[in-house]
This record gives structure tokens, C-alpha cells and sequence, in this order.
């Protein structure tokens, strides 16, 4: 048990980056998404602003876009990814050069953030947040059910080949 503090000291930074960056705004924003106006004005409305996000037509065409992207484009897109790294690392084991190349990644959200945010907002200009943080916290539950449900199908895959 003596050694056991040498782990907690370790681990101390990143938890606390990850308290700091992660969940106290995740927190912020689940205020924000259930809550009216801003600083000492603001004011719980409950899910009232989710009631409002889905009689909006913009929303409901830029959040259908999305999951028809996240049910048919990115599984199209996840199936080419996987063909082509088997190729490449078919390829890989003769060339340490290619082997480099994998471990450069991209690094940025994607474009489809930036084009929600700009459908919820029509302009950069004017940030509502409740609008953004309604925004933000389906398009996070949306993500949560797709990376759930694709573990569970590993899972299921890994179950059967038991």
C-alpha cells in the first residue's frame, strides 16, 4: 500500500484536466441546456428548450441529416477505412516509411460540428446557448447509442467466435 500513492500521483493530473475540461462543462452545459437566459438571470425551465428544439424544422432536417449520416455514410465510411488499413498493412511490413504514415492523425472535430453549430445559429454572430447546449447533448447522446451499439456488436462478434 505504500507504493500505492506513487499510482495516485500519477494519475492526479490528467484526472484533474479530465474534472476540469470535461466534466464541469459537460455539467455547464447540461445546466445551460435545461435552464433560460444568462449569468444571475438565468432560470430553470426544465426541458422546455428540448420541446422548442424539435418543433424547429432547421433542427429536425440537420438533426435527421445527421443520423442518416451516422446510420449509412459512416459505417460506409468505417467499412472503406478498415479495407484499405488491411491493404496498407499488408503493404506496411516492407516499408517503415508507410508504417510512419499511420500514426499521423487528424487531430480536429470534424466538419459536421461546425455545420450543426451554423444551422442551430444561422450566423456565428449571435451564440444562443441554450439552442447549443439542447444541440450539443443530443448530438452527444446520438454518438453515446452509436459507439454503444458498435460495442456491442464487438461484443457479440468476440461471444460467437467463442
Amino acid at each position: 500500500m505504500k507504493r500505492a500513492w506513487k499510482g495516485y500521483a500519477l494519475i492526479a493530473p490528467m484526472l484533474a484536466g479530465f474534472l476540469l475540461f470535461y466534466v464541469v462543462p459537460f455539467g455547464q452545459v447540461m445546466w445551460d441546456s435545461l435552464s433560460q437566459g444568462t449569468g444571475k438571470s438565468q432560470l430553470f425551465v426544465g426541458f422546455y428548450n428540448y420541446q422548442r428544439m424539435f418543433q424547429n424544422k432547421m433542427f429536425l432536417t440537420a438533426f435527421g441529416n445527421t443520423l442518416k449520416f451516422l446510420g449509412l455514410g459512416l459505417p460506409l465510411v468505417l467499412l472503406l477505412a478498415y479495407g484499405l488499413a488491411l491493404f496498407l498493412k499488408s503493404r506496411a511490413r516492407r516499408s517503415p516509411v508507410l508504417r510512419g504514415v499511420f500514426l499521423v492523425g487528424g487531430e480536429h472535430p470534424h466538419e459536421s460540428v461546425y455545420m450543426l453549430q451554423h444551422f442551430l445559429n444561422n450566423s456565428f454572430e449571435s451564440l444562443n446557448y441554450q439552442r447549443l447546449s439542447v444541440a450539443s447533448v443530443l448530438l452527444f447522446l446520438v454518438i453515446a447509442l452509436g459507439l454503444g451499439l458498435c460495442a456491442l456488436w464487438v461484443l457479440r462478434k468476440e461471444a460467437a467466435r467463442s
